[in-house]
């Protein structure tokens, strides 16, 4: 089969197994299998750039955190788009990343050697999700950009916290801190749908 000419939807996550996924990073000590899943659900960031944060790329405006997707520090981009910031949604924060990112204090968050065949391996192997048209890495930037249509978030919103161009004007959206607030608020109207339904599945597990 040609998975190139697959549909996004047969290449995201389903949410049984976007479930199953995060319930299995919530269990890991290994810190790449650990907050990657977490960290792309929501963001919507491509594995590579998660994989290269650092502890500084973490910062607050007013009380609101952040992460700058860049490329100091001799890190490389897909595009010059990609280069962003995306607010922190409160499902990261309950799920304590901000304590982790603190415990690191500086530099890199992850070791950057094997990510993609890592988290890829780990999902097939350990998680058990064979589908084989599921990409286990891009499929979650599919499962972002999901929830942002299920939050009616705007264009702009969606393609600034995703680094995708448009060519219009807009792709500026979000580059003066004065549009931080906005896209917090944006960001906020995505559901803690994930939380609840592995909050559900524990509760079954406890019967």
């Amino acid at each position: 089969m040609d998975f190139k000419v697959l549909d996004s939807d047969a290449r995201t996550y389903r949410i049984d197994e976007a479930v199953a996924v995060l319930r299995a990073a919530r269990k890991e000590t290994e810190v790449r299998r650990r907050w990657l899943p977490w960290l792309c659900a929501y963001s919507g960031m491509r594995i590579e750039e998660a994989g290269q944060l650092t502890a500084e790329d973490f910062f607050q405006v007013g009380e609101r955190w952040f992460l700058r997707v860049s490329t100091s520090g001799r890190r490389s981009l897909k595009t010059a788009s990609s280069q962003r910031r995306i607010p922190i949604h409160p499902s990261l924060e309950a799920e304590g990343l901000l304590d982790f990112v603190r415990k690191v204090g500086k530099g890199r968050l992850f070791k950057s050697n094997r990510i993609q065949p890592l988290m890829s391996e780990w999902v097939r192997d350990t998680v058990g999700i064979k589908r084989p048209e599921l990409s286990p890495n891009h499929g979650w930037r599919h499962f972002f950009e999901d929830l942002c249509a299920l939050a009616n978030m705007s264009d702009a919103a969606r393609d600034f916290m995703t680094g995708r161009a448009s060519g219009k004007s807009r792709d500026q959206y979000g580059r003066s801190e004065l549009m931080l607030p906005g896209l917090a608020k944006a960001m906020d109207k995505i559901p803690d749908i994930i939380g609840l339904l592995m909050a559900e599945a524990e509760g079954g597990d406890q019967v």
